[in-house]
């Protein structure tokens, strides 16, 4: 028995009113010898896992024996009670009282029936429905405190006949609401069901009580009837039903409380320290407790690891992390993270040490999926991580908002490069007017030589070999582009006809109709680009004849090199180089060419100013993007609660981009007011291109003449990397009115994991030892309170050494680690569970103090451990 509870607490219903055979109002039509069968049988279907036996006035040791024998087989846990009619009101008063059966029927002993027999002295036909004891519910109380056992009470059917909201009503149940006695052992109401009365209840009260259901049968075809009631426990014992009873808003509820969420379910290992071990986990709040060095953190680092989760950029010690590793699985070992998604569907995540992790469905196979695909931002936090936090505010962010800005930065990322192109191909023509003068210069200078030639008549006796070398280029110039552009138009189109051919097997359950026709489209699609295919064919042909032409030119060209030399000996002038004459030809063709050539792209750098202040202005676009995801989140955090109060200012962080100046203009002869010039002046290095090559350059006013020309060098030297940095935004967070970084080790430590704490969109929570440089007021006051409100939405995995977080935390699943043969051991179990108390108080730092402290939030459990 208790199986069900391997991964801790969990709900389990309840039925605090049920009657058996041995009530006078209860008919059983079966077989007497299947009676306790059937009766099991019942509460089994009905998923009623803990229930009450509270027949009126009477309890039947024997019958609930059996009974109990029957339930434990069945995982199911039977508490003895009885349904005891008090002296109050009109009619009397049902009261359902429960009795821990450890004290009150110990040692054979039947200390039930010794407390009816005192409270019905003198009273005949006690069994009757009707009769009523001679005690009021004060008195009754009384008495039961009086044998000094543990026991609780609810009150039945408290709306109906000889219920207590019915009999009683306002100024009565005010004043009995006023006892001590009462409020501590009257656990519960069952069976409310006007809404308005809750609130009267409360105001009568001045305080708030469990509603709990029962469903009274009166026959076994009856249990489980009517509304349900669950309880959240850890263990089948009297002590859980009766602690779950007390935390009202965090373990009572009218409605199945279903997960919702992604959460690991177990870890296994093979190999090394924890060879052939498996540990299982909650779904809420998981505590690995033991003493230094007992391995709680190796197991962590574990779970970081087979989930493949990254360290972090503020993570400290991350060899002596990695060590943890390999000193618990060995080089060999493998992990296996069984994972439950929030539609109960099962993964299992494979990692064996220094390879990649592999997921699995339940069938076992390899689904190629990534982890965020089912775990939603897992965050880690190592030892020592958190204390480090408050250095790179903007890596905390990113680490809780995890993938919701991930289709951002791709399309930042996607910008950049685009962005990038732009300006290497800008950077390539922002000379163009000094090319085209230098192309001029080359023109006036070959011009000015060739007069010389001119005036002798040399240009006309060589004209025709001026024509062959002009012919010459011409041709070469042909070949050059004409194979380029065929290269381009044979591999697109293949590309192209392949990416389009995979279009056509998409196939829908409901619009086939349209994707027909769409089809028929994609078609006409591809058959046009065969036709442009065959196309190719041709182009390709006529490609294929230039080498053809090119030898027929060269051919020609040789048979007039005799020609063309007795040209040249029949120029008989000394002061003339006959071969410098087609030099200069050839030079002046060139350049004519190159101009015409520069001419076009001034045209194209025009284009690519636009599209290079477009992508500015996209990219920013973009980054502000990323910046109102932060805002969002940030926004979140500071409506949670009031204590922590976090500002972020877009590209605000001035400081860092000044350093970053510093760092990347080193050597440039620029001084400190130059630097904090071009900080404050320019939001980033976007903006300081801009102005440089693309608007006013007041950029050239700013710095001395002596420097401006190293300092665009650097630039231009570093344009890739200084492009791609994005000023960082600016991260403020004050913790109770004050910067963060004016407060304690402490108190920072307390913000940031307040900070933590506050997130929703995370499905896993793992820290190592959250409570360093914490005191036990900060870890209940802040910790406790965030993780009693957040356990419900968010899977927890701490490592720790203070028993608040356990205790006062109500932990789910506690896991005791310790070293025993150089194995790391483990037990686990719920706070609910005495051995696991004891072992808190054994192991943990104030794990007295803290069941102490519980106890007097709870009012409740006497611990004699």
């Amino acid at each position: 028995m208790g199986e069900i509870f391997k991964n801790g607490s969990k709900w389990i219903r309840t039925d605090f009113h049920l009657h058996t055979d041995e009530d006078k109002e209860f008919k059983y039509s079966g077989e007497k010898q299947n009676y306790i069968n059937d009766y099991v049988s019942k509460l089994k279907s009905e998923h009623i896992r803990i229930g009450a036996i509270t027949n009126h006035n009477k309890f039947n040791r024997y019958e609930f024996n059996k009974l109990r024998k029957e339930a434990e087989n069945n995982n199911i846990l039977l508490i003895p009670g009885v349904e005891l009619s008090v002296a109050d009101g009109a009619n009397g008063i049902h009261t359902l009282i429960m009795f821990n059966e450890d004290e009150w029927l110990e040692n054979g002993e039947d200390r039930i029936n010794q407390f009816l027999d005192s409270v019905f002295l003198g009273i005949s036909n006690r069994e009757n429905e009707n009769a009523r004891c001679k005690c009021s519910i004060i008195e009754v109380i009384r008495i039961l405190e009086s044998m000094n056992k543990d026991y609780f009470i609810i009150m039945a059917h408290i709306e109906d006949r000889c219920g207590f909201f019915k009999e009683l009503r306002g100024g009565r149940i005010s004043e009995i609401a006023q006892e001590k006695i009462f409020v501590e052992n009257v656990l519960g109401f069952q069976k409310l069901r006007t809404y308005d009365n809750i609130t009267k209840l409360r105001d009568w009260m001045g305080y708030d009580i469990a509603f709990v259901e029962g469903s009274d049968p009166k026959s076994i075809e009856q249990i489980g009837k009517g509304k349900h009631c669950y309880l959240k426990v850890g263990d089948y014992s009297f002590d859980s039903v009766k602690f779950a009873l007390k935390d009202i808003h965090n373990r009572v509820s009218c409605n199945f409380m279903p997960n919702n969420k992604t959460f690991i379910r177990s870890i296994a290992f093979e190999g090394g320290k924890l060879d052939g071990k498996e540990i299982h986990f909650a779904e809420n709040l998981n505590t690995l407790i033991g003493i230094r060095g007992s391995g709680k953190s190796s197991l962590l680092e574990l779970i970081r690891y087979g989930l493949n989760i990254n360290f972090g950029s503020n993570s400290t010690d991350m060899d002596y992390k990695k060590n943890l590793i390999k000193n618990a699985i060995t080089s060999s070992g493998k992990i296996i993270v069984n994972i439950v998604d929030k539609h109960n569907k099962h993964y299992k995540i494979e990692r064996i040490f220094e390879h990649e992790p592999h997921i699995l469905n339940e069938k076992g196979e390899e689904l190629g999926i990534s982890l965020d695909t089912i775990i939603k931002n897992p965050l880690y936090f190592g030892q020592g991580d958190l204390s480090q936090t408050d250095k790179c505010e903007e890596a905390l962010l990113d680490k809780l908002i995890g993938n919701s800005n991930k289709e951002v930065l791709r399309k930042i990322q996607n910008k950049k490069l685009e962005l990038i192109d732009n300006i290497n191909k800008f950077m390539r023509l922002k000379d163009i007017e000094e090319d085209i003068r230098e192309n001029e210069t080359i023109i006036n200078n070959c011009n000015h030589n060739l007069k010389l030639f001119k005036k002798h008549g040399v240009e006309k006796k060589l004209n025709d070999q001026v024509i062959y070398s002009n012919d010459k280029l011409h041709l070469e110039n042909v070949v050059t582009v004409l194979k380029k552009h065929y290269r381009d138009i044979e591999g697109n189109i293949g590309e192209r006809t392949s990416e389009i051919m995979e279009l056509l097997n998409y196939s829908s359950e409901i619009n086939n109709d349209i994707l027909n026709e769409l089809n028929k489209t994609i078609s006409d699609f591809i058959g046009a680009l065969n036709k442009i295919s065959c196309q190719v064919e041709v182009i390709e042909n006529l490609v294929d004849r230039i080498p053809e032409i090119e030898e027929n030119f060269n051919n020609k060209l040789k048979s007039m090199e005799e020609e063309f030399a007795r040209v040249k000996r029949e120029i008989n002038i000394p002061e003339l180089d006959i071969s410098d004459f087609m030099k200069y030809n050839n030079k002046l063709e060139t350049a004519n060419k190159d101009i015409a050539r520069l001419e076009k792209q001034k045209d194209e750098r025009e284009c690519l100013k636009t599209s290079i202040k477009s992508n500015v202005r996209e990219l920013n676009n973009l980054y502000l993007e990323e910046f109102n995801i932060y805002s969002r989140e940030i926004d979140k955090v500071n409506n949670e609660q009031d204590k922590l109060q976090i500002s972020i200012g877009f590209k605000d962080d001035k400081e860092k981009f000044l350093e970053h100046v510093k760092e990347n203009f080193k050597g440039s002869g620029l001084r400190a007011s130059n630097h904090l010039d071009i900080s404050e002046k320019y939001a980033d290095y976007l903006e300081m291109f801009l102005d440089i090559y693309l608007q006013e350059n007041k950029f050239k006013e700013m710095i001395p003449d002596n420097y401006y020309g190293k300092v665009v060098e650097l630039f231009e030297l570093n344009i890739q990397k200084l492009i791609e940095y994005k000023t960082p935004n600016k991260i403020s967070i004050n913790y109770h009115n004050k910067p963060l970084a004016q407060h304690s080790i402490g108190q920072r430590a307390s913000a940031l994991i307040l900070f933590v704490l506050t997130q929703k969109d995370n499905d896993l929570i793992i820290i190592d030892q959250p409570e360093d440089d914490l005191d036990n007021q900060v870890i209940y006051k802040e910790l406790i309170t965030n993780l009693q409100q957040k356990k419900n939405d968010i899977q927890f995995i701490f490592a720790t050494h203070n028993a608040n977080i356990p205790v006062l935390g109500d932990a789910e699943q506690i896991i005791t680690c310790y070293y025993k043969d150089d194995e790391i051991n483990i037990e686990s179990g719920s706070i609910d569970k005495r051995d696991i108390q004891k072992r808190v108080i054994k192991i943990m730092e104030g794990g007295r103090d803290a069941f102490n402290r519980r106890n007097e939030i709870y009012k409740l459990w006497k611990y004699n451990l």
